[in-house]
């Protein structure tokens, strides 16, 4: 166990000592809940699941039942017999019968189902006490026969529910019960009790010998906790014993009883996400731990952005059945699918100038330095790190690193030698990036007339050069990147046309028999063989099952077996031997027959982008 302890110690002082990375998160998108959808109040103390899948979230004043669609809310009643003892709801806890206890600043109540009402507990009837002896702040089952709790007056309470008796075993008394919520039981699994709360030092409660142990703060002690507080105590997935305060985040070696600082800053709770993550809520929103590659990424509210996190203030995570993680804070609930966040998007948000500029994405190019280069409608290229974060951005303004000619970018291009083609949608022709020089220069195919200079594609020749398809009269050119130059041979502009098909150039790729498709916007595909210079011409109007279908391509693909894809009326399959075509449309799985990209994956499965959502094949 020492070695164990050891191996994952070192990797924690990997971060204590600063080298660890720590990367602005503002992708990730949350659904929320609040007073406006039916909750009692938006400060969120508490969250659960019972066996039968109702939420109960506890709140500064009322507690909640969640079905998913609706709340049900509870307050107290004196009144009522059956409401429940408090409005401030501290804990909730569900034991092995599936039986729901709710600790609130009345006392403990037990929940029935058959009356939609509360049974209550604690106080025991007839007593008299103090409104700290009340507040119960945080509960534990330990089994079907055993419930423990904690009350604001420092008393834990050992509660036996076959004969309702109690014992109460006096602690150090938290302090500002009224201002901080944040309370708890946490068993270790080797016979203790540990029990935080605000103005406490770290506390353990020996159930055999009915000890309590104190754990000193010191401020001044870089091997204590620096603070008398405690918000949690968790054990996570890899045996890691981790204390949580207002004064920050500690790993806890119970062996030499040393704490060491993790984080600075107010923590509330943390839990395992996945075999990966650990997330952590504090008072600056959420950082998420990724194990793998040891950065901690940094999720926080956005006032910009309706799916950010409602507050930075974080006080409680739940994990529930069906993986979904729940999340408490000071403005409302919120929920965290990772179903619906598979995935990871990127997108603009107003005022932040680490994400994308525009929403309106035209090309996406991964260059062989990993950078991801992100042409916009209207908005140029951003440059984006592995993290989705914008790291540089390149337009028409005067202090652009690189200055385009435009900043309606069509496509994204870099050919075998590295070099990057910004093809333009705007007559004015494309930019070029030589990879040797990192020099932009620009070319146009006639700067006197806006009719011929718009990009739609590029692709590497054969022989070395680049081809290139345009929505004009020269439909495809040739572009020679040694002389940085236009080529007329073998494909003359001018002849080139009266084969082709179109002069409206929508994709080009060339496979590995130097045969070019060029799938036009408006009559199908063509097919250039170089040996004969000779066309083949399908014009998309057959409804033959052998021919193409559609006349508008949107894109060409070319799989690891060779295989030839069409993205048209659905997806085509082209057959080279006998120039058939195979189809597959929505009547085969495809979620729609608007195909608009094609790629494919390390397994060799294809990945189809339609008009209407993502299909693998």
């Amino acid at each position: 166990m020492k070695n164990i302890f050891s191996i994952l110690l070192v990797f924690y002082l990997f971060v204590l000592n600063g080298q660890q990375e720590v990367v602005y998160a503002p992708y990730y998108s949350f659904d929320i809940y609040s007073t406006q959808n039916g909750l009692s109040n938006n400060r969120i103390n508490t969250i659960i699941q019972d066996n039968e899948g109702y939420f109960w979230i506890g709140t500064e004043n009322g507690l909640n039942k969640f079905d998913g669609y609706e709340f049900t809310q509870y307050f107290s009643d004196a009144q009522d017999s059956l409401s429940i003892s408090g409005n401030i709801i501290c804990a909730i806890s569900i034991d092995n019968k599936g039986n729901v206890w709710v600790g609130s600043d009345g006392g403990l109540d037990i929940y029935d189902n058959i009356i939609n009402g509360f049974n209550h507990v604690y106080p025991f009837s007839g007593d008299s006490i103090a409104k700290t002896a009340k507040f119960v702040r945080a509960i534990y089952c330990e089994n079907d026969s055993i419930l423990w709790f904690d009350t604001a007056d420092g008393k834990l309470h050992k509660y036996h529910q076959q004969n309702h008796s109690e014992q109460a075993f006096q602690h150090k008394i938290p302090s500002q019960i009224h201002t901080y919520y944040y309370h708890q039981l946490f068993d270790d699994g080797e016979g203790n009790i540990w029990i935080g709360g605000r103005g406490m030092d770290p506390c353990k409660f020996n159930k055999k010998t009915k000890i309590f142990t104190y754990y000193k703060a010191n401020p001044d002690d870089d091997t204590r906790k620096r603070d008398r507080d405690v918000t949690k105590y968790y054990i996570d997935k890899k045996g890691v014993f981790w204390v949580a305060g207002v004064d920050g985040l500690y790993v806890f070696n119970k062996e030499t009883e040393v704490f060491l600082k993790y984080l600075n800053g107010s923590t509330f709770d943390l839990i395992d996400f996945d075999k990966d993550e650990l997330w952590i809520s504090n008072g600056k929103g959420i950082k998420i731990l990724k194990r793998t590659n040891k950065k901690l990424y940094s999720i926080t509210h956005n006032e910009e952005n309706k799916k950010s996190l409602p507050s930075n203030y974080v006080f409680d995570f739940y994990k529930d059945n069906a993986g979904n993680l729940w999340i408490g804070t000071l403005e409302g609930l919120c929920k965290y699918s990772p179903y619906k966040n598979k995935f990871q998007t990127a997108f603009h948000v107003f005022s932040d100038d680490k994400t994308l500029s525009s929403d309106n994405i035209t090309s996406i190019l991964q260059t062989e330095g990993g950078e991801i280069w992100v042409g916009t409608k209207n908005n140029g290229i951003d440059i984006l790190n592995e993290d989705f974060l914008k790291t540089d951005h390149y337009d028409i303004s005067e202090n652009s690193k690189y200055r385009l000619a435009s900043n309606r970018v069509s496509k994204l291009f870099q050919d075998k030698n590295g070099n990057i083609y910004i093809g333009l949608w705007a007559g004015v022709g494309f930019d070029f990036i030589e990879s040797k020089t990192s020099e932009l220069y620009h070319f146009s195919l006639n700067s006197e007339s806006q009719k011929l200079d718009w990009y739609n594609d590029f692709c590497d020749d054969t022989n070395g050069d680049v081809l290139i398809g345009t929505w004009g009269s020269y439909s495809v050119a040739k572009f020679d990147h040694r002389e940085k130059k236009f080529v007329d041979k073998p494909l003359k502009p001018a002849p080139f046309i009266n084969k082709l098909g179109s002069h409206f150039v929508n994709c080009l790729l060339q496979n590995s028999n130097g045969d070019l498709f060029v799938g036009t916007s408006n009559k199908g595909l063509s097919i250039y063989n170089q040996n004969s210079g000779n066309f083949k011409n399908f014009s998309g109007l057959e409804t033959d099952s052998t021919k193409l279908w559609g006349q508008n391509i949107r894109c060409i693909f070319k799989d690891t077996k060779d295989n030839i894809w069409i993205g048209a009326k659905g997806l085509n399959k082209y057959n080279s031997i006998d120039e058939s075509i195979e189809h597959f449309t929505k009547k085969n799985g495809l979620c729609d027959d608007g195909v608009q990209a094609i790629l494919e994956d390390e397994d060799g499965n294809l990945w189809i982008s339609t008009l209407n959502g993502l299909s693998k094949f």
